[in-house]
């Protein structure tokens, strides 16, 4: 190869010339041409070799070089957010101090607390064990006035019938509330209250007997307070009708008599004979008496209602 061809290979890449066919298009080369290569052409074919070398690898090389670069602008951006934390980093470094005392303090109030509710449990505690006590005393204190009471009662019924009754009435009242079976007084205040309804029994069936008023209607209002209404009603209402009965009875009497008296005075001319009332008179008669027994009958109706 001559000098010529040697200065050709040591151009640079740059200076090289281009290696494609140096034929314009649509010429076809000439015969002599491939018969007999010259220096010009080995000159194209060692430069068309170098370049595809540099091409193949510029190929191998360029995915590492674009990991490279991805690599370089996440360290830029690594680097920008580096300020950022490193300032969130001294600022939780500075809280971390704070939380420290936070904590201590929240403890403190915590066993504070938990101090404070043991102390309220106790003090509730105590407070149910005297409101405990306290019921039980008055509770207590209800039972001893009840006693009292009855005590007074067992010395009021020795005397007029009208204070037994009155304290036959509290006793009953007590009795209702606080059921004492064992208690002497109670047992006490029982027959005495049996020998006082036994005795107003039989003081209003002679003052029925002796027709009485007065003394009736004294007896008659010891009933209720003995618990005896409806048998005091009863035996009020039954001497009302007596009277009533025995009232009828004697007006009818009256009247059959004034009849009688009108009948022997108006005879003339009958020789003695006394006429025979007529029916209209008869009738006037029997009206007027049911008209009475209708209205006592009335009456006594709304006594035993009232």
């Amino acid at each position: 190869m001559g000098p010529a061809c040697e200065d050709t290979r040591h151009q640079t890449p740059s200076t090289r010339p281009h290696f494609g066919p140096t034929t314009p298009p649509h010429q076809s080369p000439s015969p002599s041409s491939h018969a007999v290569p010259s220096c010009q052409d080995h000159k194209r074919a060692s430069q068309g070799t170098t370049g595809h070398t540099s091409r193949i690898s510029h190929l191998n090389v360029l995915p590492q070089f674009l990991v490279l670069v991805g690599l370089q602008i996440r360290l830029i951006h690594l680097e920008k957010w580096r300020a950022d934390l490193d300032r969130h980093l001294s600022s939780l470094l500075r809280s971390a101090d704070v939380l420290h005392l936070v904590k201590f303090d929240s403890d403190l109030v915590l066993s504070n607390d938990e101090s404070t509710s043991d102390l309220a449990d106790r003090v509730s505690l105590k407070v149910r064990e005297l409101d405990l006590a306290q019921s039980r005393v008055s509770h207590t204190l209800i039972r001893i006035d009840a006693i009292v009471e009855r005590t007074a009662c067992i010395d009021g019924v020795k005397k007029d019938f009208e204070s037994a009754a009155t304290f036959v009435q509290t006793f009953l009242q007590i009795d209702s509330k606080y059921k004492d079976f064992a208690s002497d007084q109670r047992e006490q205040l029982l027959a005495s209250k049996k020998q006082l309804e036994s005795i107003v029994r039989k003081r209003l069936s002679a003052a029925v007997d002796q027709r009485d008023h007065a003394t009736i209607l004294r007896f008659v209002r010891l009933y209720p307070p003995l618990g005896l209404e409806e048998e005091g009603l009863q035996a009020y209402v039954g001497y009302l009708k007596k009277v009533v009965s025995m009232r009828l009875r004697l007006e009818f009497d009256q009247l059959v008599e004034l009849m009688e008296q009108s009948y022997s005075s108006s005879s003339v001319g009958n020789q003695g004979q006394r006429p025979e009332p007529s029916f209209l008179e008869v009738t006037a008669m029997q009206d007027v008496s049911l008209e009475q027994y209708s209205l006592q009958a009335s009456w006594l109706n709304e006594i035993s209602k009232s």
